[in-house]
């Protein structure tokens, strides 16, 4: 069994141990869950990647920067990943899509449960907590720099 599959079965018996519903595409070797969110975006799909040396876990916003919003989009992103730890957010600038990246390392075996929880867990808080930041960007042409301050400061309890 290669490591990559080895990985795939560590997060397969994950999965179905956690009770979470997920589809697993098996010629493609990534498992995906739609999980609930506690911002305005409602929802995201998780993606958990097998790799060789990891598993990568993409989060997809269900949200796109149109032409005009793009630059905007763009600066958000940017502000928000600068310090982040453990991920980034990434911003297809040809289609406008934005996901959030995860990388959890297993160069020393597969994924343990925590490690799976933590890929799971870490890219759905930080979308909560950036997540109406993004959309007042995008929809209401929110100033970047100020829409971080804000969603900084609410996850505060400011």
């Amino acid at each position: 069994m290669t490591k990559r599959l080895e990985i795939a079965e560590a997060v397969k018996k994950f999965l179905d141990g956690f009770g979470e519903d997920y589809r697993y595409d098996e010629e493609a070797v990534r498992f995906e869950a739609d999980i609930e969110l506690e911002c305005r975006l409602n929802g995201t799909r998780l993606f958990l990647v097998p790799q060789d040396d990891g598993l990568i876990v993409y989060a997809s916003v269900h949200l796109e920067a149109w032409p005009e919003t793009l630059l905007a989009a763009a600066e958000y992103i940017t502000r928000v990943n600068h310090g982040l730890p453990g991920g980034n957010f990434e911003l297809d600038m040809d289609n406008g899509m934005i996901n959030y990246k995860m990388y959890v390392n297993c160069n020393d075996g597969p994924p343990s449960e925590r490690d799976i929880v933590t890929g799971m867990a870490v890219p759905v808080a930080v979308i909560n907590r950036y997540g109406d930041g993004l959309i007042d960007v995008i929809e209401s042409g929110k100033p970047p720099k100020e829409a971080v301050i804000e969603a900084e400061n609410r996850n505060r309890g400011e």
